[in-house]
């Protein structure tokens, strides 16, 4: 696609469905837009180790390689993420929930930064581990390793605690929200 001066601004999407089929476009040379299609896989926490936040991402099969960050994610042609990182298999990006939270809390002139949990959390892989805390082999979800003082949920869960699902998605046993 050459370039065009009639590009318009992007409307933001609803959510999406796990196995939705997606675009990712790419900007090559400052000459042409590629479209790579790509499939939404998992949606999964993703804490930053450069942050003190963490934030739900949409992981997203792809063969497109070399993407960049914040290339758009769209679905029907509406924006639906922005492209975060990439490994060999899978690309992240922050879904367009996200982005409409940070631009409507742009507006807020009481606007305090990021929201977050303030939950550190844990996968538990381990075999040993799982055997140490007692954990039933039924039982799937991400143990919280850390709290912050000024948590909402300070005084609601501990260190101790096991977080089993997120608005009523079950956590697997990887540590990752999926459907059915």
């Amino acid at each position: 696609y050459p370039l065009s001066k009639d590009l318009a601004p992007l409307n933001i999407s609803k959510n999406i469905y796990l196995r939705t089929k997606v675009k990712i476009i790419t900007h090559w040379n400052k000459v042409r837009l590629d479209e790579n299609s790509s499939e939404l896989y998992n949606a999964e926490i993703f804490e930053s180790a450069t942050s003190t936040y963490q934030m739900v991402h949409h992981q997203i099969k792809t063969l497109a390689k070399q993407l960049g960050n914040s290339d758009p994610v769209l679905y029907k042609n509406e924006l639906t993420g922005l492209i975060i990182n990439q490994d060999q298999n899978y690309a992240r990006s922050i879904p367009a929930r996200t982005i409409r939270h940070f631009l409507q809390d742009s507006l807020n002139k009481d606007y305090r930064g990021f929201p977050y949990t303030g939950i550190y959390t844990m996968k538990i892989l381990s075999e040993h581990l799982r055997k140490y805390l007692k954990l039933k082999e039924n039982i799937h979800g991400l143990g919280v390793a850390y709290l912050e003082v000024n948590s909402p949920f300070y005084n609601k869960i501990n260190n101790q605690s096991f977080i089993l699902s997120i608005n009523d998605h079950k956590i697997s046993k990887k540590g990752q929200i999926r459907d059915k």
